[in-house]
């Protein structure tokens, strides 16, 4: 019990190793302390993942119910691009205990990534009843209608996630293009200009606010948007940069200029 004083006064003071030399004592005495199988686990999990998946292991053996063990587990495999034993072990968390946001999530983001968009919808929607609001919940829903090309089922999730003003840039850039890919030109700009206006902006905000002005045959605001896209743009993308100004400049029928950006993109 003292050891156990000391373990976690060090580890909440930050001092890890002498966390960790504590534990590892009341492990020698004790290998099925559940303390010291969790505080291990914790503690090797950057740089000795191998160890700390064996204290989780046991953690898993002594308390098989506990589903914060196997969500455990199922990170390291994830981490190492496991996908086939992460699933495994999300599935198993979320069995135990589907309410859990931490659970649900972990197995609805791996089965995103494994493009089983209706399974992971399923679950994140279930999650969205109880907890309309749930930002993890948002997130993946726009994830997965994005990756699905389902751009219409993003719009309701991201709008939402606007309402709670949450910086979520792949979530908010997911959300431009999603209204953007749906033609809905004056609300993608929308999206753009909260993401500028929260310093949230990237290379692609910036490109895609453009295109949806030249769609709106607002060419003036696409050409300035642009010019803002080849101050930071990275060598690869310029090209495109200067082929889109081009168009605008066509569109104004300003033929010489037109030629010129064109032949800059060339």
């Amino acid at each position: 019990q003292l050891l156990g004083f000391l373990g976690y006064a060090s580890y909440m003071n930050d001092d890890t190793k002498a966390a960790e030399k504590y534990y590892q004592k009341i492990f020698a005495i004790d290998s099925n302390n559940k303390a010291a199988n969790q505080y291990l686990a914790t503690l090797k999990s950057s740089q000795s993942p191998e160890e700390a998946q064996s204290f989780l292991r046991r953690l898993i053996n002594l308390q098989p119910g506990k589903a914060s063990n196997y969500r455990s587990i199922a990170n390291f495999f994830q981490r190492k691009n496991q996908k086939d034993s992460a699933l495994l072990y999300y599935n198993r968390a979320y069995q135990l205990s589907p309410n859990d946001y931490k659970n649900a999530t972990g197995l609805a983001n791996i089965l995103i990534d494994d493009k089983k968009y209706s399974l992971a919808d399923s679950i994140i929607e279930s999650g969205l009843s109880k907890d309309s609001l749930n930002i993890a919940y948002l997130k993946l829903r726009i994830l997965s209608a994005y990756e699905a090309k389902d751009y219409q089922s993003a719009l309701a999730p991201g709008e939402r996630l606007l309402r709670l003003d949450e910086p979520a840039l792949s979530s908010f850039t997911q959300l431009a293009l999603s209204y953007y890919n749906s033609k809905m030109y004056n609300d993608c700009i929308r999206v753009c200009e909260y993401m500028r206006a929260r310093g949230l902006a990237v290379e692609s905000i910036y490109y895609y606010e453009a295109k949806s002005q030249a769609k709106l045959k607002n060419y003036g605001e696409s050409n300035e948007l642009l010019q803002t896209c080849l101050s930071i743009a990275i060598s690869k993308n310029a090209e495109l940069y200067y082929y889109n100004l081009g168009e605008n400049f066509e569109a104004l029928k300003q033929f010489k200029v037109s030629v010129s950006q064109y032949d800059t993109a060339r």
